[in-house]
């Protein structure tokens, strides 16, 4: 797996997003679970989300630069953070450029923060504060019940099945789960805009900052009234302050 985010070829698909199907990913979620919430690992069936509008996604730029050639990281999850790592950067979020430790092993239920910092291992973003609230607010955005799936891409991988009539996966384990979100993002790295969303994670950006670009790419452009991921980031900030308050 040797491409931009630690990939494999792309299979062949009917989406129009090699990945993504049009107005998958509507359903906005209030009171979500946020920083609790499991990531179902069991293989399911659900209802199709509503379909979004066909927005043109936008930017169409990619980012100016690309993330560095890497094989995936080992599977683990956060467990502790340090208020004494940083990474660099501006941020309204206070706390939100604290580094996270992450252990060697996976005990007990994944949860949406515990399966965000697996995935910013994998595209080489710093699992801090700010990332973590920014992936957290997508996969509560989704809120699916789809297995290993918290984003919901309808990217196939071998033996993986449809949760739903539009697409979205059922993967077996959490690591095809990665490796479909991770594929996802490779194939529609400029045609979808994609790239700006790991651009903006690997740099720590603000929640806000990554939130607009989710929003603005062809993930789900048009989405939840034009409130997809961004209007969900003032409560999954305030979510993670409660859970990890800034160092006094």
């Amino acid at each position: 797996m040797t491409v931009r985010v630690a990939a494999v070829a792309c299979l062949a698909l009917s989406a129009a997003a090699c990945g993504q199907f049009s107005g998958v990913h509507e359903r906005a979620v209030e009171n979500g679970s946020l920083f609790t919430h499991a990531v179902p690992s069991v293989p399911a069936t659900g209802a199709a989300e509503p379909r979004g509008s066909a927005a043109t996604a936008s930017p169409t730029a990619p980012p100016p630069s690309l993330p560095p050639q890497a094989e995936p990281s080992p599977t683990v999850i956060p467990q502790v953070n340090d208020p004494a790592a940083t990474v660099p950067g501006g941020t309204a979020v206070p706390g939100g450029t604290r580094l996270f430790r992450v252990p060697v092993d996976i005990k007990g239920t994944l949860t949406y923060p515990q399966w965000a910092a697996l995935f910013l291992q994998r595209i080489q973003a710093p699992v801090c504060g700010n990332n973590l609230i920014s992936v957290v607010a997508w996969e509560d955005q989704e809120h699916t019940d789809a297995a290993w799936n918290p984003l919901a891409t309808t990217y196939r991988l071998a033996g993986s099945t449809h949760f739903n009539s539009v697409g979205v996966q059922n993967y077996h384990s959490l690591d095809e789960g990665l490796n479909a979100t991770v594929l996802t993002l490779e194939h529609g790295w400029s045609t979808q805009s994609y790239g700006w969303i790991v651009y903006y994670l690997q740099r720590c950006a603000d929640p806000q900052t990554t939130g607009r670009a989710v929003n603005a790419s062809g993930w789900c452009a048009g989405c939840a009234g034009g409130q997809y991921v961004v209007g969900l980031v003032p409560a999954v900030t305030a979510a993670y302050l409660q859970a990890y308050p800034p160092p006094s």
